[in-house]
């Protein structure tokens, strides 16, 4: 099992590299320097997107190996993200329990949920999940 989770880690790797890129350097709306109101949304959207392009390898990368996906290294870096932008508007505390809470709307599971039992579109799921990100969002970082 270990070797498969590993080499699901590996493609994982592979086919974010691109987005990875564009959040660690990349302009507006997703890179570093946006103000965390556009940023956030936009990071959650884009890793939305990738999900439901990649639903299998989201599924077994969630599911496979360790005891919790809290712990693997994608999920770190994807939770660093958010929580650092929050962190510009309030408290470090609650940045990092508001991007655990964002990416769990984003979870491969929800996401297979979503589409195949309440039978939502793409778009719905990314309109609801926008309404949504904006509700939690400290009132500092709406503006």
């Amino acid at each position: 099992m270990r070797g498969h989770r590993g080499d699901v880690l590996g493609v994982d790797e592979r086919r974010t590299a691109p987005l990875r890129r564009a959040v660690a350097e990349g302009p507006a709306p997703l890179g570093p320097d946006t103000p965390p109101h556009q940023r956030v949304p936009a990071v959650l959207d884009a890793l939305a997107r990738f999900k439901l392009d990649n639903q299998s390898l989201y599924l077994v990368l969630e599911e496979a190996g360790a005891s919790s996906p809290y712990e693997s290294p994608s999920y770190a870096w994807w939770h660093t993200t958010p929580r650092d932008s929050l962190a510009q508007c309030t408290d470090a505390e609650r940045a990092g329990f508001l991007a655990h809470a964002l990416l769990a709307a984003v979870r491969a599971d929800l996401i297979a949920h979503l589409l195949t039992v309440e039978r939502l579109s793409v778009e719905e799921i990314r309109t609801r999940l926008a309404a949504h990100v904006h509700s939690v969002l400290p009132a500092d970082a709406r503006r």
